[in-house]
């Protein structure tokens, strides 16, 4: 009787956990921005990716990671992190972690940003209570379901805390990587249409290849081969956008043939480069 009862307790457990992640995790689109509120659940997702991330980090106990520093994040952190950047969380309690996640892509919202804000990524964690508002304001319509004026609301308040956030003047933070990580990472950046093999850089970078490897995957928490493909996939996904020819954009991104550079953006988007 005793076996039975801890096994229905654990189912009911079980049950609990599924039912909160799947009533935690709200989605919507307004004017081609999409909100994303989620509570209790790690979302499985790409570090780089073709749009602009606007994100609210609200609790939990994670560290960030871009390709510039590694900062431990303090609960009500807002990040700008541009397309094509490398930003990864790492959290110690997945049970805990909140944000709202506002993507968009380049248009008439990126025109009105200064130039120079789009360039890197960009964090602040003492913000104004006006600015905390607009997020609250955000989330309960989110919670609550989003109708057509709902939808407007949400969307000038998100163009409002952007506005406010772009003229503040945020925390930069100096280069916390080792030497030779922070230098793989502008060697990349720079030559990312080169052949960029683990031999290559280390030769380049005047390390080992096992040593590179091994400090870029513990300071980054992404191996160096899983970095350069994704890097290189945003950017075929960026020239694609702008109406460029899959046949035309392989060797720009890195890949020596058209076959190579198909199979790894198929995989990647599960959808044909041409379309």
């Amino acid at each position: 009787m005793d076996k039975f009862a801890k096994n229905i307790e654990f189912l009911a457990i079980l049950c609990y956990y599924i039912l909160m992640n799947q009533l935690t995790q709200i989605k919507t689109s307004v004017f081609g921005v999409d909100f994303h509120y989620s509570k209790s659940k790690i979302i499985t997702e790409r570090e780089i990716h073709d749009y602009h991330e606007f994100l609210f980090y609200i609790d939990g106990n994670a560290t960030f990671r871009t390709e510039t520093y590694r900062k431990k994040l303090s609960n009500f952190t807002l990040i700008f992190i541009p397309k094509g950047k490398y930003h990864i969380f790492t959290p110690e309690t997945p049970e805990s972690f909140t944000r709202l996640k506002i993507s968009f892509k380049d248009g008439d919202i990126t025109a009105n940003l200064p130039e120079d804000f789009l360039l890197d990524v960009k964090l602040i964690s003492n913000l104004e209570p006006f600015v905390l508002s607009l997020f609250e304001d955000i989330i309960s319509v989110l919670k609550n379901g989003v109708d057509q004026t709902d939808g407007l609301r949400i969307y000038g308040n998100f163009l409002t805390a952007l506005s406010s956030f772009a003229k503040i003047n945020c925390a930069t933070y100096g280069k916390n990587y080792s030497p030779v990580v922070h230098d793989c990472f502008e060697y990349i950046e720079n030559n990312l249409s080169t052949d960029l093999t683990i031999q290559n850089l280390s030769k380049v970078l005047g390390c080992s290849a096992s040593a590179l490897s091994h400090a870029f995957k513990n300071q980054t928490g992404i191996s160096l081969h899983g970095y350069i493909s994704q890097k290189r996939l945003a950017l075929a996904k960026t020239l694609l956008d702008k109406g460029e020819k899959p046949t035309e954009i392989y060797l720009k991104c890195g890949y020596k043939d058209y076959s190579s550079f198909y199979k790894a953006y198929v995989k990647a988007f599960s959808i044909n480069p041409k379309k």
